[in-house]
């Protein structure tokens, strides 16, 4: 970037200022939302949807996918109802159309205008209905959803998307998986109320490691500044994680980063591992860790380099690797998404600094045309004759 014009320059440094400080303030910003979350959370017509549904899918693009993914594990475990998330096309053409009549769709996007996402709303209202997640109550999710839950996120700079935006709809999704919970019956009052303890201490938890993770990606940064390739690992929620660290090394730096699920790492990427590859494993203690071990003394024998995003108080895993970025160890697994991501975060902020780069629509309007014409403009498919035929025999079997 710094053969680009002043102007360009300028741009780019002051977007990735925007950015950092956005990463800095996510704490502040993450009580206003809870705190406004948790007062929706008694609408009548939010837990009528939630209390009758039979499947429910949350569904979403880009980081608001893997926002959904990052929740999956908490509606499974506490929700008593069989949860999948899924991408947005995935489920508006091809699962949405043969989804169990009484299923619910969980639609996330903070602009409220992916027409992907906005597709699979409109979907689910033929079915039990739709949940629209998003920052933009008025926006065409909003309409196409049965029930809006606007998130309460504060403007923010351009640049800095994909920061509190991630972290907002994780908590929104959060804090529903614990009301279906609990209009079903299968968490009680008391554990509810301890759920949500767990939600208000993650705050300081995002707090701790927005301050400790720092020093240790600012340590990693000259030693990657020659990367072209990193490769993220990671497993049931924090696959999510990994996910979102590769998207934002794409938006921010322009560097290729790849997401891995911890197992089939054996089974694919360890066919290209070696001395000149990088893998970003994030260890955090759960249902997986026996095999987290085990890939890292994979990694090592192949000779990768490895850094490793675990608590330092797990000694096991914190020690595994040649690098350590550290993150608070005391959240539920399930909720671990949100401390897990903020490292990666600093990443792709910091190198985005030493490389003088930042998302690249932002300094190049026909770029930011095309891909805002791809997830905006696109048409809204209709519902197909036999699609509507299937609904009307399915409603009048019951």
């Amino acid at each position: 970037m710094t053969n680009k014009p002043e102007h360009i320059q300028q741009i780019v440094a002051q977007t990735n200022r925007d950015l950092q400080s956005a990463i800095q303030t996510q704490g502040a910003a993450m009580r206003i939302v809870l705190s406004h979350l948790r007062a929706q959370m008694q609408d009548t017509r939010l837990r009528d949807l939630l209390g009758h549904a039979k499947m429910i899918f949350i569904t979403g693009c880009g980081d608001s996918f893997y926002a959904g993914l990052a929740a999956q594990q908490a509606f499974l475990r506490y929700g008593g109802v069989l949860t999948q998330a899924i991408e947005a096309m995935e489920y508006s053409r091809y699962v949405g159309p043969f989804a169990p009549r009484e299923s619910l769709v969980i639609a996330v996007s903070n602009s409220g205008r992916v027409s992907r996402t906005v597709e699979a709303a409109q979907l689910g209202t033929h079915y039990l209905g739709s949940i629209g997640i998003t920052d933009a109550p008025t926006s065409p999710l909003a309409h196409a959803s049965t029930c809006t839950l606007p998130v309460g996120l504060m403007p923010m700079a351009s640049g800095a998307t994909g920061t509190r935006s991630y972290l907002a709809s994780m908590y929104a999704l959060y804090e529903l998986a614990i009301t279906v919970g609990e209009v079903n019956g299968t968490i009680g009052l008391s554990e509810a109320a301890e759920l949500q303890r767990v939600l208000d201490e993650s705050l300081e938890a995002m707090e701790w490691t927005l301050s400790q993770s720092r020093a240790a990606v600012d340590a990693l940064v000259p030693i990657l500044q020659s990367e072209t390739v990193l490769y993220f690992i990671g497993a049931g929620p924090n696959y999510a994680t990994a996910n979102y660290g590769a998207a934002k090394l794409l938006e921010a730096v322009g560097m290729s980063g790849v997401p891995v699920q911890m197992e089939e790492w054996a089974h694919e990427q360890f066919h290209i591992t070696g001395p000149d590859t990088t893998f970003v494993v994030l260890a955090y203690p759960g249902n997986g860790r026996d095999r987290i071990l085990e890939q890292i003394r994979g990694l090592h024998a192949m000779d990768a380099q490895v850094i490793v995003v675990a608590p330092r108080e797990d000694v096991e895993l914190s020690q595994a690797g040649a690098f350590l970025v550290p993150v608070f160890g005391r959240l539920p697994e399930e909720f671990s998404p949100l401390v897990m991501c903020i490292p990666l975060q600093w990443l792709a902020a910091r190198l985005a600094v030493s490389r003088q780069t930042t998302m690249r629509m932002l300094v190049d309007e026909h770029k930011r045309d095309v891909n805002f014409h791809q997830i905006f403009d696109s048409a809204i498919a209709p519902m197909n004759p036999k699609q509507i035929q299937r609904l009307v025999k399915s409603i009048s079997q019951e």
